[in-house]
């Protein structure tokens, strides 16, 4: 059970069973199912994978509160492997499944994604700014490129804007923006914040400008999202680019009715 495929599969046929687990008993039945397993590949396929069975039946099966527990059981479990690991390779592929965990659950919890309307309490927030943090120190740890540190800078400035910390929110999205165009030079596009520029690099533009708005600021930063903005909505002419654009232009909009309004 190498690939993706094979551990999707496996996770699929051992779902229902899960889920089971989580309507009569809540996350920590289901975890305890996950345990039960001698394998330790298994293992961490199942944490892994329970998060989509989970968001797909958000709802029925406990809301935010699920996902939250699932996260910490799955870091918890991915982190007791690490320890037994015989090889600083194979620590650190544990170790940076607990960041994968940490930052889906961090994405999960913003309060940003179009069409998304489920509500949030600060709680959540909280949560989500405690596993954008967490995924900081990992990423510095395991030494990630400038894309996966924006990713978490994002992540971490998005919670501080639903927490009300504008401030915070600036000092965390500067970071992701500078991280974001040496992504942008990283993929061969552009850091400019025009009609050239990387996703990664507009994308974190908006949300500074957002954050800037937030604090009070009128100047530059100020004038980011709609920079940002423009420069999505010239790339819906380019065929290969148009989705992304039109995603991050949907995004930043939703971000702007939630708070900015």
């Amino acid at each position: 059970m190498q690939t993706f495929e094979e551990q999707k599969a496996f996770f699929d046929e051992q779902w229902p069973a899960l889920r089971a687990a989580v309507a009569e008993g809540g996350v920590p039945a289901a975890a305890a199912k996950i345990r039960e397993r001698t394998d330790e590949m298994e293992r961490r396929a199942l944490f892994m994978f329970a998060r989509q069975g989970l968001t797909n039946e958000l709802d029925a099966l406990g809301g935010f509160d699920a996902l939250i527990a699932l996260a910490d059981e799955g870091v918890a479990e991915l982190l007791m492997q690490a320890v037994g690991e015989a090889t600083e390779e194979g620590k650190n592929r544990r170790i940076d499944g607990a960041n994968v965990i940490s930052f889906n659950l961090a994405a999960d919890l913003a309060d940003c994604w179009p069409g998304d309307e489920t509500p949030r309490e600060t709680r959540h927030f909280e949560r989500g700014l405690q596993a954008a943090t967490d995924c900081l120190a990992w990423r510095e740890e395991l030494a990630k490129p400038a894309g996966p540190r924006s990713m978490a800078w994002w992540a971490k400035g998005m919670h501080e804007i639903s927490l009300g910390r504008a401030d915070d929110a600036v000092a965390s999205l500067r970071q992701a923006l500078d991280y974001g165009k040496q992504t942008s030079i990283d993929n061969d596009a552009s850091p400019e914040i025009d009609a050239t520029g990387g996703f990664m690099t507009l994308i974190n533009a908006g949300y500074l400008g957002i954050a800037a708005r937030l604090a009070g600021d009128t100047g530059e930063e100020a004038q980011l999202l709609e920079r940002a903005v423009a420069g999505f909505g010239a790339q819906l002419e380019d065929e290969e680019k148009k989705d992304d654009a039109q995603f991050g232009i949907d995004q930043l909009e939703a971000v702007a009715t939630r708070y900015l309004q």
